[in-house]
């Protein structure tokens, strides 16, 4: 569907499987839409039966099958799009998203130039939940046509009295093919400990990110150079489905914080 310049509205509710939708250079799309509950749910049953037919598959895999993101979309060079409304929709299996853009948007109520992230206040059932959940969009300027970048978060969840524990998010893959800046954006669910006792009675009000980017390879291409330009995080809401919805952890904080952070 990418180059098609009388699209104009694209609504992917009724794909059960879909995987990747790339919708890049679309130049009249000025909406899309991914977020009804009747196709969450539909996707979500395609999942826990393929889980279902393989009985022998680990919890933690099964754990991941459902609650993991599936889609990636693309909508690079859609400069009639919506970003704002396109960012606020129901994200449960929302994976990742390439846009083109210069700066973190506002969305995102934790923004910082450097690489981290500091003192952002937790939402109160973070740590009584499963996963801890957020969205990370980087903004990266390509400097050749076609770029490969690798990202990964790292999570430190801190106390008010000193005490602190890290976890490690999964790493995501991006490509770009044009020498322009992108947003690249996409769902972090970092698993808990199983027995989250300890964790609620030592307080954890707040957590440090940090993100780590690399050149990656795809199909032999030539590893080419990026250049980073800031993140942001918006932290997500624990809920079920179809009713999930999209909190954040406060007001819009932009952070200026070193560039280097210190993990116990």
């Amino acid at each position: 569907m990418c180059g098609c310049n009388k699209l104009q509205f694209v609504s992917v509710v009724k794909l059960k499987l879909l995987y990747t939708a790339d919708f890049s250079d679309c130049m009249a799309l000025s909406h899309a839409r991914w977020d009804d509950s009747s196709s969450a749910m539909a996707m979500a049953g395609s999942i826990r039966l393929f889980s279902e037919n393989f009985p022998t598959i680990p919890d933690e895999i099964r754990l991941f099958l459902y609650n993991f993101p599936q889609v990636e979309f693309r909508f690079t060079n859609c400069f009639n799009l919506d970003q704002e409304a396109l960012l606020q929709q129901r994200s449960e299996f929302f994976r990742s998203m390439v846009l083109s853009g210069e700066e973190v948007p506002s969305y995102f109520t934790h923004r910082t130039t450097e690489i981290s992230l500091t003192n952002i206040p937790l939402l109160h059932t973070s740590m009584s939940q499963q996963f801890f959940k957020f969205r990370a969009c980087a903004v990266v300027s390509s400097t050749e046509d076609y770029n490969g970048v690798q990202i990964h978060v790292n999570c430190q969840f801190r106390g008010r009295f000193g005490n602190s524990i890290d976890s490690f998010g999964d790493q995501a893959y991006f490509s770009t093919v044009t020498k322009d800046s992108h947003l690249l954006i996409f769902e972090c669910r970092i698993l808990l400990p199983k027995d989250n006792a300890p964790i609620a009675q030592v307080n954890y009000d707040h957590v440090d990110m940090q993100i780590h980017l690399s050149t990656s390879v795809f199909n032999n291409w030539n590893i080419h150079t990026f250049k980073f330009k800031g993140w942001g995080i918006r932290l997500l809401k624990e809920c079920s489905l179809p009713q999930n919805q999209l909190e954040c952890g406060g007001t819009d904080v932009v952070t200026q914080s070193s560039k280097r952070m210190r993990i116990k």
